[in-house]
């Protein structure tokens, strides 16, 4: 992961989170999706609050949420304040 944005500024157990978050977001998606969220298409990841807000290179940006779960986030939404 050292290509994306703000993956070291996470500490150790928010790095493992994410690791286990992205591939099970991962697993959910069709071969066809996989490849558009492929890690190198990845772009930064920052912690927010309790969550972990993740951009890929196409412009998507999805939050990961502590309980689990992940949603896509509007396309007016801004990872940097």
């Amino acid at each position: 992961m050292a290509h994306v944005r703000g993956y070291h500024e996470l500490s150790d157990w928010q790095k493992d989170w994410f690791d286990k978050m992205y591939k099970k977001h991962l697993s959910a998606l069709s071969l066809e999706k996989k490849k558009k969220y492929s890690e190198i298409n990845l772009k930064e990841v920052k912690a927010k609050h309790k969550d972990l807000i993740v951009s890929f290179a196409h412009g998507e940006i999805f939050e990961y949420s502590k309980d689990g779960s992940w949603r896509k986030k509007h396309l007016n939404y801004s990872i940097t304040p």
